[in-house]
């Protein structure tokens, strides 16, 4: 399995409250993508998907501060 991350950090004018917010997308062996997500500070935010190995869409929706919103697929 492959994984992509990028990872972006954020500080406020204090410097002392920073946040991490990380677009990864994980591969089957086969080259075929897994999921695709984006998450703040270690919680899932933002567009979120899944996929069989075979390329099948499984799931298909959005998170706001780990918590699932809006339409699901």
């Amino acid at each position: 399995m492959e994984r992509r991350e990028i990872i972006t950090t954020t500080t406020d004018t204090t410097g002392l409250n920073t946040t991490y917010t990380v677009e990864d997308e994980v591969f089957y062996g086969n080259g075929q993508l897994r999921q695709r997500r984006t998450a703040v500070d270690e919680q899932n935010h933002g567009p979120f998907e899944s996929y069989l190995e075979n390329g099948q869409l499984v799931s298909k929706g959005k998170y706001n501060m780990g918590e699932k919103c809006g339409e699901w697929l």
